[in-house]
């Protein structure tokens, strides 16, 4: 009985301290060391993608610090190469000696590309008359195609249905050493409502300051709204202040050149630029398209080649 009353008290004392006892946890030393050797990787959500639009940026993005501008190498050889923002995940490795753009020189390989797709949700805003932007992204595509017959220049149509998260790819995929994506701009609906066609107008060249190559991309949209101008065709002033100024920065007014981090150029890994091509939004200026198409389609391929061959 004395002996059943021992053990009695000593299973009562160990239970006690079982439950009285403070768990260990890892330090937290010991739980950053543990993320560093077993990092998260993020995933998009579903569908993100064809929901996604190219032409108004949101500032939600957890984005990875930039790597600094790269000028362009005179060594390697040629390597295979707005709207929401999307999720900042970076689906390109990091750039190696391969994978770097080449020598800019009029041999350099240059991927003009239509943008929104034609049969997914993203196939941009609509005119005036109700045609979708993709309609004339093709058009004027298939104008610099004819202006630039001789080159060995690569045309990707809205059709092929490229997404978002591809694009950056693109350029290394293909062998291009530049990127040049084509739009057709619109407006706030406020702006459309009240007829503000003196800003609902003219073209816009847009590059991303945080790109791997952004110094080279800024080069590029100053030739190419230089040459548009030249051209005798009128830069937007539409971003240049108020809401549609935000997550825009005006760079060169004069040549319609503003720096923004649209998704495609930020994550491009060649000199890249996204240009809108006119305001289909405005009647007036959709009616002109038509006209002026061959004469952007020569702007825009005089811009290039006069960054190639400086």
């Amino acid at each position: 009985m004395r002996r059943n009353a021992v053990v009695s008290i000593a299973m009562a004392a160990l239970f006690a301290a079982c439950s009285t006892a403070p768990q260990q946890h890892p330090s937290p030393d010991r739980l950053r060391i543990r993320e560093r050797q077993e990092p998260r990787v993020s995933q998009p959500a579903a569908g993100s993608l064809l929901t996604a639009e190219l032409k108004r940026p949101i500032a939600s993005r957890n984005i990875p610090s930039a790597q600094p501008s790269m000028p362009i190498s005179r060594t390697n050889a040629a390597g295979p190469t707005p709207s929401h923002r999307l999720p900042a995940t970076d689906p390109h490795p990091a750039a190696t000696a391969s994978s770097r753009p080449v020598l800019r020189s009029l041999d350099a390989r240059v991927l003009y590309i239509a943008g929104h797709t034609r049969n997914t949700e993203n196939k941009g805003a609509f005119s005036a008359t109700g045609v979708r932007e993709h309609v004339y992204n093709d058009l004027l595509l298939e104008a610099i195609k004819r202006a630039t017959e001789k080159s060995n220049a690569l045309y990707l149509l809205s059709s092929l249905d490229l997404s978002l998260r591809r694009r950056p790819g693109l350029p290394m995929e293909r062998g291009a050493q530049v990127y040049v994506e084509l739009h057709h701009d619109t407006g706030f609906a406020n702006d459309v409502a009240r007829k503000a066609w003196d800003v609902l107008s003219g073209y816009s060249v847009f590059y991303s300051g945080n790109s791997l190559c952004a110094s080279e991309s800024a080069l590029l949209a100053r030739s190419i709204g230089r040459a548009m101008r030249e051209y005798g065709l009128k830069p937007s002033l539409y971003y240049t202040k108020g809401a549609q100024a935000q997550h825009k920065v005006s760079i060169d007014r004069q040549n319609g050149v503003y720096a923004s981090d649209f998704y495609v150029l930020e994550n491009a890994r060649v000199p890249a630029v996204l240009v809108e091509c006119g305001n289909i939004a405005n009647p007036h200026e959709e009616a002109l398209l038509g006209t002026r198409r061959m004469m952007t389609a020569g702007a825009i391929r005089e811009g290039v080649l006069a960054y190639l061959h400086r």
